[in-house]
């Protein structure tokens, strides 16, 4: 059981996060995930970034994890 109240889930694979980032690949969309990153990850909340190209938010997560020195574990939703 999750302990988010308010979750999004990602209907193929029954995933529930506490936050998705829709057009993460954008300007607004990049500043925001990596701002989530920096909140989120000592926390071990669960969330993602989605997008329709799988490999634009391939390449954002591997930049994020560059830039800030640490791993982001986050999820990818190709959104279509």
């Amino acid at each position: 059981a999750s302990a988010c109240r308010l979750c999004v889930e990602d209907m193929s694979s029954g995933e529930r996060y506490g936050v998705v980032v829709f057009g993460a690949t954008g300007t607004t969309g990049a500043v925001c995930a990596s701002y989530l990153h920096e909140k989120f990850s000592p926390s071990g909340i669960a969330w993602a970034i989605a997008g329709r190209n799988r490999q634009k938010l391939e390449q954002l997560r591997e930049k994020i994890s560059r830039e800030s020195k640490t791993d982001c574990k986050c999820a990818i939703i190709i959104a279509d």
